[in-house]
């Protein structure tokens, strides 16, 4: 029988999220950014370059992103496949997991 169990709150979270919530991260994390805005606020010149990296890093990730996008969504349907399997549930045909019976 069909049950979706969709994402629930033993979903873990994504690894970014735990690599970012790690002491050690976190904590140089806070460090950097902490002397990053010091340093843009200590002089006119320095902001007006900080500002303009960080333009340019903005424009970087968003063509990054968009790049990857097709390979992105061709990818997806394998991701999930390879998700359920790990759950030990089958992927039906709308590619949603759903339990089944052995």
């Amino acid at each position: 029988f069909g049950l979706n169990p969709g994402p629930g709150p033993r979903d873990p979270p994504p690894i970014g999220t735990r690599v970012a919530n790690l002491p050690l991260v976190s904590s140089a994390y806070d460090m950097v950014a902490s002397a990053y805005s010091c340093t843009k606020g200590s002089h006119p010149c320095v902001r007006s370059v900080c500002d303009a990296a960080e333009k340019g890093v903005k424009s970087l990730t968003a063509a990054a992103v968009s790049g990857a996008q097709p390979l992105l969504t061709r990818l997806e349907p394998q991701s999930e496949q390879s998700s359920c399997e790990a759950q030990g549930v089958k992927p039906s045909s709308s590619h949603t997991c759903s339990f089944h019976r052995q």
